[in-house]
């Protein structure tokens, strides 16, 4: 199974885009048949966590369980990229949605005793979007800025009009060690991640779901600047 994964993920990066849709078919059928065991696995790993365990084997099992849910969230975003839905759009107001996801998100552990400065546009600015799409962009967005930067650093997460273009922005900002310049242009490259546990697949998905909303995103990252993640999206009058 583990080297049917293997060639899965080599092949995703690997072949033209013609051929994505029968490596999604593939990704489904391998997804589903880890998914069943690793589920009974963890069943049977929580099971143990009401007993009183040494020290030792109390470290062993947490480790054990980290790693099990790692694997679930891997397997999930994997058949999310390689198979992806479509897309039901409603009207959204972008200030209220953004202020809604920034109460949702902080009571996330690795968010919730960060500062996160939240700055509206002026005026309301209506899309056409999918809300639970948007929420999973901003909260990778702000999980990666926050895990990028220092604990008693301020995040900055922004909606910028641009009337101009019929379009809004929506940007995240860290003062966190800059992304290098080699790295860059890979960012939203599929399973390539700078980060020791990273699945490789957050930004990718990211790009993906905003261009499924005719945006554009852009990364600028500095150290005189700091790391700007920027979510162009059309803002017509609705």
């Amino acid at each position: 199974m583990t080297s049917d994964i293997d060639k899965l993920l080599q092949s995703i990066t690997q072949q033209p885009q013609s051929r994505l849709a029968k490596i999604g078919e593939r990704s489904a059928m391998i997804v589903h048949e880890v998914r069943n065991p690793l589920t009974t696995i963890l069943m049977a790993l929580q099971s143990f966590e009401n007993l009183n365990l040494p020290e030792t084997s109390q470290q062993r099992l947490n480790l054990a369980l980290e790693e099990a849910d790692r694997l679930q969230h891997l397997l999930n975003e994997i058949l999310q990229y390689a198979k992806p839905y479509p897309l039901e759009y409603s009207a959204l107001e972008v200030n209220a949605l953004m202020t809604n996801f920034l109460e949702l998100i902080q009571m996330m552990p690795k968010i919730a005793d960060r500062k996160i400065v939240f700055i509206p546009a002026p005026e309301p600015i209506s899309l056409l979007g999918n809300a639970d799409k948007l929420k999973q962009v901003m909260i990778n967005l702000l999980t990666n800025a926050c895990e990028a930067s220092p604990v008693e650093d301020e995040i900055t997460w922004q909606v910028v009009p641009l009337a101009a273009d019929n379009a809004v922005r929506i940007q995240v900002h860290n003062w966190g060690l800059p992304i290098s310049p080699q790295a860059l242009p890979h960012l939203t490259t599929s399973f390539f991640t700078t980060k020791p546990s990273g699945s490789g697949l957050g930004l990718a998905i990211v790009k993906q779901i905003v261009e499924d909303h005719g945006g554009q995103l852009h990364i600028e990252s500095t150290l005189q600047s700091g790391t700007r993640v920027s979510v162009q999206l059309p803002a017509p009058s609705i």
